[in-house]
């Protein structure tokens, strides 16, 4: 009797694919297709729940990140996790029922990835990621379905992609805190409500089907024109000027750049002053607010806007912190929560607290408060950032409470206002916030 011997399955199935790649598709499953991107990830520890002979969609032993419907892969959360590398594009085309993908608040970088590839994606959140370089400007021609785009907070470069403008669905745009450049495409889906293009380096009018959405939208792009903006936009002059024509408008254009920068020096001067006369006030001030005087408190505005919701099981920040980030809607005064360790309060909380000085430093005053349910922490009043404008101190603050080392006490929270900055920390027994901070010891 003749006995022949048959390569093992994993070597055939392998083989088989290589000579036949049409028929991954078929053959490879969403829990394949999970595991590939897993193993395409630089640091993959915070997906241990991945594990291989498992359900993504088991209802006892959920994937963390993972959202199903009738047993399908629907959306992918990976929010908040310190995840870094390139994602396998080819295992994420196999997944037919994705999506939502979201990878916000990570240290994904480099171009942006082939997503436009995965045409029935509905919502794609970047936000708060290091992507940058050009986005193509047909990259969403194939991308029908999508309704939601949030890349902000990244470092993408170059103009708008104009395949925007052609999305029928697009509901929610933001691409705030970027550094595009340019016009704006014409842009103006009667199913926007949510658009905000501020902080970046765009030029020129913003488009009539935008003018429905506030300044605030734009701000930060001091290259824009137009009404919303107090300022009127060229007009192209089809006649070539005379030499003496020319002439004459760069002589008035140097008066007027004269003027402004007399004007310039004028405000300086004012706003100096002002300063001065502020800083003087500000101790007194402040001691009066950490000892709870209600004149002096302030309260916290959360804008609520449309994002992914948690996923049970997934705990926000690898490390146990949760950033909760406000944005100015109206007069109030936002609070960021760094750390989460100690719970979420609210500044008012702080604010009416018994309060005890603790001394003046290099970096500022300090004040230990005791909070209503216990919680000791310490306020650091900084004197040396006055200067900073919002965005630049929370990016720092940002990037302090991502710190993890024994030498270094990382913030729970923070306060800013234009001439008020203020950093919360556990309170240390016997300890030397400065020291703590700097790491000496």
């Amino acid at each position: 009797m003749a006995i022949y011997f048959l390569p093992k399955p994993p070597f055939f199935l392998n083989l088989f694919l290589i000579m036949f790649p049409w028929m991954v598709k078929a053959y490879m499953t969403d829990a394949d297709a999970l595991l590939r991107i897993k193993q395409s990830l630089n640091n993959p520890e915070p997906l241990d729940s991945w594990k291989l002979g498992t359900n993504p969609c088991d209802d006892l032993l959920t994937w963390v990140g993972i959202v199903c419907n009738k047993g399908i892969v629907t959306n992918l959360h990976l929010k908040s996790m310190s995840l870094s590398g390139n994602l396998d594009l080819t295992a994420l085309s196999q997944m037919a029922g994705l999506r939502i993908i979201s990878l916000e608040n990570n240290s994904f970088s480099g171009p942006i990835p082939g997503f436009n590839k995965l045409g029935s994606l509905k919502a794609l959140y970047l936000s708060i990621n290091q992507y940058s370089g050009e986005i193509p400007s047909d990259y969403f021609t194939d991308m029908t379905s999508m309704r939601k785009i949030w890349f902000d907070g990244n470092k993408f470069t170059g103009k708008i992609p104009s395949s925007i403008a052609e999305l029928p669905n697009l509901v929610e745009l933001h691409l705030e805190d970027n550094q595009f450049s340019g016009t704006i495409p014409a842009i103006g889906q009667r199913s926007l409500n949510s658009v905000n293009l501020s902080y970046n380096n765009l030029t020129g009018e913003v488009p009539p089907g935008l003018a429905k959405f506030d300044a605030s939208s734009f701000e930060g792009n001091p290259g824009l024109c137009g009404a919303k903006f107090g300022k009127m936009c060229d007009k192209v002059n089809p006649r070539t000027p005379k030499s003496t024509e020319k002439s004459s408008k760069k002589a008035l254009r140097m008066e007027y750049i004269l003027m402004a920068v007399t004007l310039l020096i004028l405000i300086l001067m004012i706003v100096g002053i002002y300063i001065l006369r502020k800083r003087r006030k500000r101790n007194s001030e402040t001691i009066g607010i950490m000892e709870g005087n209600p004149e002096g408190s302030v309260g916290l505005t959360i804008c609520n806007i449309s994002k992914p919701e948690a996923i049970p099981g997934q705990n926000g920040f690898g490390t146990g912190q949760k950033t909760l980030m406000a944005r100015k809607k109206s007069t109030g005064v936002d609070l960021m929560l760094l750390n989460n360790s100690k719970g979420v309060f609210r500044l008012s909380d702080v604010m009416k607290a018994a309060a005890e000085v603790l001394g003046n430093g290099m970096l500022g005053s300090s004040y230990k408060a005791t909070m209503s349910n216990g919680v000791v922490v310490v306020v650091k009043r900084l004197k040396e950032m006055n200067l900073v404008d919002k965005n630049g101190f929370e990016a720092e603050m940002m990037r302090l409470g991502r710190l993890n080392h024994p030498n270094i006490l990382t913030p729970l929270a923070c306060h800013y206002r234009k001439d008020e900055k203020l950093v919360i920390y556990d309170y240390i027994p016997g300890g030397s916030l400065l020291y703590i901070l700097h790491g000496k010891h």
